[in-house]
């Protein structure tokens, strides 16, 4: 289909999942080639807007949603799961990564952190604005990702790089 393409994720079972930042979500299972896709007129997605995936321990995506969102998939069940700020706002996230070490979820947001425990279902928020209480010293979050071999966490910002050493 002729879709704006947001975002890739290759799972450790063949799959490459596909957001699309209006069209929902595609799964492409390499090995046969066939697609499958999910969207909010089946019932598997909240809405159609996706623009970021992480997939986490037990093979659920984490997606950020073009649409100011926060939702997890489980492919398993076909059921997702919406999230929002501790303080009940909306989320509107423009990077995520799963961080095994902790098994917990972290999403880069314009302003701050925002962190989810996946083994409580707790989240918190870490602010840029809050300086030498975080592990960045910016807002303008722009990606993030996790060195798979440590507790390492690298961001991009407004003012360059940060490292977050989560030990």
């Amino acid at each position: 289909p002729n879709i704006t393409v947001a975002d890739l994720k290759y799972d450790d079972g063949g799959r490459l999942w596909i957001a699309s930042y209006d069209h929902g979500l595609y799964e492409l299972e390499l090995q046969s080639g066939r697609v499958k896709h999910y969207t909010a007129a089946d019932g598997s997605l909240p809405h159609d807007g996706a623009s970021r995936i992480a997939i986490d321990g037990n093979h659920r995506l984490w997606i950020c949603s073009s649409l100011g969102s926060l939702y997890s998939f489980d492919p398993a069940t076909r059921q997702s799961q919406i999230y929002s700020y501790p303080t009940g706002n909306r989320i509107c996230g423009d990077a995520i990564c799963y961080d095994a070490s902790a098994n917990r979820i972290i999403m880069a947001t314009y302003w701050n952190l925002w962190i989810h425990n996946l083994d409580n279902d707790s989240a918190y928020v870490m602010t840029g604005l809050d300086n030498g209480k975080q592990p960045f010293h910016s807002t303008q979050m722009s990606n993030i990702c996790n060195d798979l071999q440590s507790h390492i966490i690298w961001m991009s910002h407004g003012k360059g790089i940060s490292v977050w050493d989560t030990k």
